[in-house]
């Protein structure tokens, strides 16, 4: 990601050190951009090496309506299925679930 996006943005500091700490775990970096989902094009800010980047600040927007969407669920003490597309997660996401008793 830029920097000059950011900074056009005005970013609070909270803002900032999520972005900063989704920058450093590598969250902005897709897929090659030749196996990019047309649904996907409205999230991506840029390609670089045939990497598309992803738009961090967006997808912290989309992580916080996530979040409240499940608090709302569990608050309603519906069931949760949560789901790993890659066999490498299997104990994150068995942890995940555990831990919030999904």
């Amino acid at each position: 990601m830029e920097a000059t996006q950011i900074e056009e943005q005005q970013l609070t500091p909270e803002e900032e050190g999520i972005v900063n700490e989704m920058v450093e775990a590598g969250v902005l970096h897709g897929r090659k951009h030749s196996k990019l989902n047309p649904k996907m094009s409205k999230y991506i800010i840029s390609t670089r090496r045939g990497v598309d980047i992803i738009d961090v600040l967006q997808t912290n927007e989309l992580i916080e309506e996530a979040a409240k969407f499940l608090k709302e669920i569990m608050e309603k003490k519906l069931p949760i299925l949560v789901v790993g597309i890659k066999p490498a997660i299997k104990d994150m996401v068995k942890d995940f679930a555990v831990k919030f008793g999904f």
